[in-house]
């Protein structure tokens, strides 16, 4: 009897607090979608600004072009430091993938050697390939960490 009164106020403790966070995350979206809007309007003014302050010396046609011109390529140059970056990652996750296959590796192939060779060493033996194991999974606290090189 006590296990179903414990769970029942647990699921009304969650019930709850969704519900919370449910009407939180409403309020935070309308909120950011009008300043999202406001901001939007003000760049669109902002270009048209621009636009007039540069037909002042030039003619209208040449300033809107120059305007989208240096939209255009801001916009492409923030595409390739995005993709540079996007690339550094991946290599990143791939070299943290392969040290993680190597240690695994390394452990299933040395583990039956050492074992058929050495009986009183196997419990070491064990314990070793469980926290190389947990290496390798990226398990554990300390263990899970790959030091990390800025480039």
């Amino acid at each position: 009897m006590r296990g179903n009164v414990a769970i029942s106020m647990v699921l009304g403790l969650f019930s709850g607090e969704a519900g919370f966070w449910a009407s939180r995350l409403k309020r935070k979206l309308l909120f950011l979608s009008i300043a999202g809007f406001l901001l939007v309007t003000a760049w669109a003014v902002g270009v048209v600004a621009v636009v007039i302050a540069i037909a002042a010396e030039t003619d209208p046609l040449t300033a809107t072009m120059l305007v989208a011109a240096v939209l255009a390529a801001t916009a492409l140059m923030l595409i390739a430091v995005m993709m540079i970056i996007d690339r550094r990652a991946l290599r990143k996750a791939r070299l943290r993938q392969s040290k993680r296959s190597l240690y695994a590796t390394t452990a299933a192939l040395t583990l039956p050697a050492i074992v058929r060779s050495k009986p009183l060493l196997s419990v070491a033996l064990v314990a070793g390939g469980g926290l190389l194991l947990a290496k390798a999974l990226g398990v554990g606290g300390f263990l899970s960490g790959d030091v990390e090189d800025e480039e």
